[in-house]
Order: structure tokens, then sequence, then C-alpha cells
């Protein structure tokens, strides 16, 4: 699924433009009110039900928009191969669902919608962004590449869940083995904490102890067991949160709390004080523990 493009109309459709009625001359108009001009047809194509999956090449120019200087604003090229989009049902009159499902395999079309049902219907926003005005419209340009058929989708679909709790498992039973070993190859002698979390001295700050609601800042370095470093300040810069606001891991939270300004700790942080059984990007999997080297820059 990381490796597939598969796009909502909040991302494909969130452009506006400025025409005016006579920009409409080279389209035609369902009986619902959406322009449509097909710019290739290919007689007897397959078309797509609600529900299949459509790889599309899409794209946005600057037609009527004097506000944008760019002729195109946006290429699903970029991505280097066509975007994915599930089509379903209209949900307004004039909806550029309705165009999709006029397509077949190998048409290309340009379709206007209007701005105001797009935000307040397809993506159910409570109104229209300040700068769209009054009869804005959003125009966008589609290719039809291939169609998947609902069926198949939604077998690849449970597929890939089997797969993934499958993954999950295999990674829940794997965890207290990880930690166990690692402790014992980095000849770690302190206890975990109640909670599970092995908080390591490297050196003693000064000062009081940080609390619930003063704002920390610390310079970090994450890695995974096998080294592989996932994050740290030396790439982003030093990072500043409120402790008990729910905005850093919980490893964390207990693991500063420990800990005085100038002082630096490592944390073993098991996975149900960081991201447990869901992970968090491409490096840290499901049930992942975490080693962190912290130190505490200043607290306020």
């Amino acid at each position: 699924m990381r490796k597939t493009l598969l796009i909502s109309l909040a991302l494909v459709l969130s452009i506006q433009f400025g025409w005016g009625q006579s920009s409409f001359k080279n389209y035609q108009k369902t009986g619902s009110g959406l322009f449509y001009n097909f710019i290739k047809v290919v007689k007897d194509a397959p078309k797509p039900a609600i529900g299949d999956v459509m790889s599309i090449n899409i794209s946005y120019s600057r037609k009527g928009n004097v506000l944008v200087k760019d002729s195109v604003l946006f290429s699903s090229a970029i991505y280097g191969k066509p975007a994915k989009l599930q089509l379903v049902a209209p949900k307004y009159k004039g909806d550029v669902s309705e165009g999709l499902a006029m397509m077949g395999i190998g048409d290309s079309a340009s379709f206007i919608v209007s701005a105001d049902s797009f935000f307040l219907k397809n993506i159910a926003q409570e109104k229209v962004p300040d700068f769209f005005k009054p009869g804005s419209k959003i125009v966008i340009e589609v290719s039809l590449k291939a169609i998947q058929l609902k069926a198949d989708f939604e077998k690849e679909q449970a597929d890939k869940k089997a797969k993934m709790a499958a993954l999950v498992e295999d990674r829940k039973s794997k965890e207290p083995v990880e930690i166990a070993k690692f402790i014992k190859d980095s000849s770690i002698t302190v206890k975990p904490t109640e909670s599970g979390l092995y908080y390591i001295p490297v050196k003693e700050g000064s000062g009081a102890f940080p609390k619930d609601g003063d704002t920390v800042k610390v310079d970090y370095a994450g890695r995974l067991f096998n080294g592989t470093i996932f994050d740290a300040s030396t790439t982003r810069g030093p990072v500043e949160f409120v402790l008990g606001a729910h905005r850093v891991i919980p490893g964390w939270e207990e693991g500063i709390k420990l800990m005085k300004v100038g002082g630096t700790s490592k944390f073993i942080i098991p996975s149900k004080l960081a991201y447990g059984e869901r992970g968090a990007g491409k490096l840290i999997e499901p049930y992942t523990p975490l080693y962190f080297v912290v130190t505490i820059i200043s607290v306020k």
C-alpha cells in the first residue's frame, strides 16, 4: 500500500480557478450541471463502476486564473506513475464523479465543477475557504489508463490486511526477546521502572526535576536496536514541548521527569510506551522497542 498512490478528491481537486461563463464554450453540460469536454474518446472502451479503482493521469493548468503564473500547477507525472482513485457515487449535482464514470480506458477529458459544492459536500468542510470567491470553479483534466474492478481491489486490500496482521503478531512475539537480548548485549544492569522503561543516567544535571506544565527543550537521538538512527536533533534541531500535554511518546514523558537541566540519559523504551502496534513511518514497525539518548537543554 505504501507504494500505491491512492489519492482522494480532497487532494486532486484542491486548486481554484476563476473562470467566467465565456470559458465554458468548449464544454458540454450534463443534466446535473457538470461541464465536461472529452479530448480523446476510445470507442467501446471499458468504463468504471462505483467502487472500481481508476488509474489516472491528472494535471491542472492555470487556465482562467490570473492570480497564478505557472501554466501547470499539478501533474501526477511527478510521481512517475498514474494516480489511483476509487470511483464513488456523485455527492451533489455536477460532481466530477459523474464525469469520471463517463470515461473509458484511453479517454481524456476536462471537467469544471463548483468550488462551493466541492468543499461543502465532497470533503464536508464547514465553510468554503475565504480565498475562494463565490461562484469559483475547479478544473480537472484527466486521462484514464486502467481500471481495477471493485472485487479485485477489495481482495487486494484484504490480502494486505491479512499480511499486516501476521506481521503485527510476529513483531509482538519477538519484542520481549529483542529487549532481553539488547539489555544483555549492552551490559545494562539497571532494572526497568514499573511501566517497563529502562532509564540509564549518563550525566547528572542540576536544579529541579521538570514537571507537567513545564516547557522542556531537548537534544536527542533515536535509534533502533540494530543501530539505525530514525530521528535526531542533529538533523531537525532541538525539540521543545510541554510536559504532560501528550505531544511526545509516553516513554519520553516518564524519562524526562527523572532528569534535570544539563543532564543526559539513555532511554530503552518498549513499544507500549512508544508507537505500539501501529508503528511509525517506514522504519518503526509495529511492536518495535526504541533506544534514545536525551539531553535536557532547558526547562521553563
